[in-house]
């Protein structure tokens, strides 16, 4: 899957090299048109967005991929972090 996002170019150049501010930054300007991150980003992404970028902008979980682990529409819990659901 990644493979093809990189053959079909979605990544911007330098994407690996951002640290977290950078690509929220990129994000809300949008120059990417999404961003994975946890829960725990929610707070900083209510203060960084656009009142207007917030009516077409959701908060979806990862979708159900071939072969995967795990079952599909979950979150990971950690102590001291969040609930898992």
């Amino acid at each position: 899957m990644l493979k093809t996002l990189v053959d079909n170019q979605m990544f911007i150049p330098g994407m690996n090299q951002m640290d977290r501010t950078q690509a929220v930054e990129v994000f809300a300007q949008e120059k990417a048109v999404y961003y994975i991150e946890g829960d725990w980003r929610i707070t900083d992404m209510q203060q960084t967005l656009k009142s207007e970028q917030k009516e077409y902008i959701s908060l979806n979980v990862f979708p159900e991929i071939p072969n995967q682990k795990g079952m599909a529409g979950s979150q990971s819990g950690v102590a001291g972090t969040g609930y898992m659901v």
